[in-house]
């Protein structure tokens, strides 16, 4: 930021375009938009579009140290952050597992499916594009069926991640070290939602 920190802590707020995102001190990148999970694009953004989440990821990062953040994060599947994670090593994953645990059912015998994914090795370098998947690291994975219409089936998969100090710091601290959400470092949960249709057998 050019003018260091005249305009406050707040390295992802404005001073002079008030209520939007502005990392490099010299432009406005659009306001944030709690209910869709999203920092827009604009100029600025453009180029940051393509990088998969690491623009978000750094916000939300800084967010989260700050102390700026409910409780529970809830992300539509149009959220940036939703598809990010869908295309994530643990989202694809996810959807693997389900369709393997009803392989061979009719439709109307699809059963849920859910399970912590670790964020290992192999995830962290497949994911290196995707800044989303790192922020959110392991996860715990669900994928519930819901019968559509006939020979159709509609999963709603979620990842839920607890970001809090322990995890921050790689699990190498207590539990009890952890900070109430809404405070800085504080207990965070983000619940990524998104949609996969399937044909299935009568």
């Amino acid at each position: 930021d050019p003018i260091g920190y005249y305009d406050g802590m707040n390295l992802y707020t404005g001073y002079f375009v008030p209520g939007e995102v502005d990392p490099s001190g010299t432009m406005g990148s659009g306001i944030y938009d709690e209910k869709t999970g999203g920092w827009p694009t604009s100029n600025f953004n453009n180029a940051v579009a393509n990088s998969v989440g690491w623009a978000t990821a750094f916000g939300d990062l800084w967010v989260w140290m700050s102390g700026n953040t409910p409780a529970v994060s809830n992300y539509n599947q149009n959220s940036n952050r939703s598809v990010n994670a869908s295309k994530s090593k643990i989202g694809s994953q996810l959807a693997k597992d389900m369709v393997a645990t009803n392989k061979g059912k009719k439709c109307k015998e699809w059963i849920s499916h859910s399970k912590i994914y670790n964020f290992g090795i192999s995830a962290f370098f497949g994911d290196l594009p995707n800044g989303t998947a790192h922020f959110v690291g392991s996860a715990m994975g669900y994928g519930d069926p819901k019968y559509t219409k006939p020979c159709e089936i509609t999963v709603k998969y979620r990842l839920e991640n607890k970001t809090s100090l322990k995890s921050f710091l790689y699990h190498i601290i207590p539990a009890s070290w952890n900070q109430s959400s809404g405070s800085a470092f504080g207990n965070w949960t983000q619940v990524y939602n998104w949609e996969e249709t399937y044909e299935c057998e009568e």
